[in-house]
């Protein structure tokens, strides 16, 4: 067995795997990722295993869109419709065609839900050793769930993993465990999340027909489409922005393969197979706009090129792909927002990488840090990471918000901010500082689908991280009262908001 990983400079290394559980990355030497026989195809697309392409580079499965009814899919050039395993017959439509998959007799995916009440790397034995224990005393069963992968490369062991201890029994429904959560986090004063564990995989017939109406396949769980020539293939009317006020559908065009499989929730998902550096190709120009300097945009490429490779095994671990094309993971459009400039950046740092000693930097990054970036475990229910932690952003240095942004400088730091570098850019300056207005039944309406508090009296800032932004939020209503943890929740919660670095005026 091999694995290919991303390494600091200019190449891809081929490297051998350490083989730790179910959620290392292995791949098979040798075969490239669409090869596989139709069995190993579809248990594939749940595990963290990749190939590589013909050049060493992995290949990333992504998703474009789910919880769909119908997938229509073309191409220029003609597409394969691939059968079975490799060296069966395939289907080899005309350029006009256009391929229909529609779904019959699907059974949506069995998923456990489990409140995890403490997480940390494998070689933190004492503290995970410590917490199974104080919930042994307490009589509460625990489960240990390993994320993550591990690697090897030139002698060197390069570890994401992190080791979950959930409470016993699991939950059927997201909804029943994200009420448990909150009477644990409530009770014991403690940080808690949610951790979804495949139980059973979601399965159905797929029904493929052409716009000719001469020909009808029918097919289990999964369907490849593979370009005839070097046309790239289509997928039409791509639904994009979910939950966003830019929510649309478009066709999108997309390099490598693609392979519509049966999601979770026993509809349509259609996933985009392609080599790494080719998914970056169409992430950059979605996550910064092309016209910026040459050497920013490769900064984006390297930070980009970190977050997808740090996020494999951790994320999405009950859906048949690795990685999304969301906001909740990067942006990704396909071939329609690649430009010259920002296929250079990608080009011209190929295979490059951030890392701290032996670890892979998950480089994440925003549109506009509003002039102060945020530790990590106060955006995110994670452990603390000596590379993610917030700092100024001063172009000119401020004598009075260089311990922190508080609430006793917050208005200062809002309305009178100093010189910073995110202050100064023409594209994102809607995003530095801004507003937002909700009516009272609004605001409602967006608390109640969680917190079942009635009318609005009163939102309460409880804590601020580093950056002035809320980590801890009170929202206080005619019925009862709830608190909010996590810059992230509190930002979904209200609907969306750019960030948590706010005041309330009623």
């Amino acid at each position: 067995m091999v694995l290919w990983l991303m390494v600091r400079r200019m190449v891809w290394l081929r490297i051998a795997a350490l083989t730790v559980g179910m959620l290392s990355a292995i791949v098979f030497g040798g075969r490239a990722y669409g090869e596989f026989t139709s069995t190993d195809q579809a248990a594939l697309l749940y595990s963290t295993k990749f190939g590589f392409d013909g050049g060493g580079v992995p290949i990333i499965s992504v998703q474009l869109m789910e919880r769909q009814r119908e997938i229509r899919i073309s191409s220029p050039g003609g597409v394969r419709l691939r059968l079975g395993e490799t060296g069966s017959p395939e289907v080899l439509a005309e350029t006009k065609t256009i391929w229909s998959v529609r779904l019959e007799g699907a059974k949506p995916a069995e998923v456990r839900y489990y409140v995890i009440v403490g997480k940390a790397a494998p070689s933190n034995f004492a503290f995970l050793r410590g917490v199974v224990e104080t919930w042994r005393q307490r009589g509460q069963k625990t489960k240990v769930f390993e994320v993550g992968s591990i690697f090897a490369l030139r002698g060197k062991v390069l570890d994401n993993r992190l080791n979950l201890i959930g409470l016993m029994p699991g939950f059927r429904r997201l909804e029943e465990a994200l009420r448990a959560a909150r009477v644990v986090a409530q009770k014991q004063q403690i940080d808690v999340s949610v951790h979804a564990e495949l139980h059973r995989r979601s399965s159905g017939t797929l029904i493929v027909t052409n716009n000719q109406n001469t020909m009808k396949i029918r097919i289990r769980d999964v369907v490849w489409l593979l370009p005839a020539s070097s046309q790239p293939l289509t997928v039409h009317s791509v639904e994009f922005g979910v939950g966003y006020a830019w929510h649309g559908r478009e066709d999108r065009r997309y390099r490598g393969s693609l392979y519509v499989a049966v999601d979770r929730f026993g509809k349509l998902a259609v996933v985009n197979s392609v080599s790494a550096e080719d998914l970056l190709r169409g992430i950059v120009p979605s996550e910064i706009f092309p016209s910026a300097p040459l050497e920013a945009l490769k900064v984006q490429a390297i930070a980009a090129r970190g977050e997808l490779l740090a996020k494999i095994g951790v994320r999405h671990l009950a859906d048949p792909y690795l990685t999304c094309s969301s906001q909740m993971c990067q942006v990704y459009s396909g071939i329609k927002k690649e430009t010259p400039a920002t296929n250079r950046a990608v080009d011209l740092t190929r295979g490059v990488a951030l890392f701290a000693g032996n670890r892979l930097v998950d480089t994440v990054y925003s549109a506009n840090a509003g002039g102060f970036t945020e530790h990590n475990e106060n955006v995110w229910n994670s452990p603390r990471n000596p590379q993610l932690r917030g700092h100024l952003d001063y172009s000119v240095a401020d004598p009075r918000f260089r311990g922190g942004i508080h609430d006793g400088n917050i208005l200062a730091w809002l309305e009178h901010p100093p010189k910073t570098w995110g202050g100064t850019s023409t594209y994102n300056r809607k995003h530095f500082r801004w507003k937002r207005r909700l009516t009272q039944t609004e605001l409602a309406r967006l608390v109640n689908r969680r917190h079942p508090v009635g009318g609005i009296k009163g939102i309460v800032s409880l804590q601020r991280g580093i950056s002035g932004r809320i980590t801890r939020l009170r929202i206080v209503g005619t019925k009862s009262s709830a608190v909010v943890e996590r810059e992230l929740t509190i930002r979904r919660l209200l609907g969306n908001m750019k960030s948590t670095m706010f005041v309330v005026k009623p």
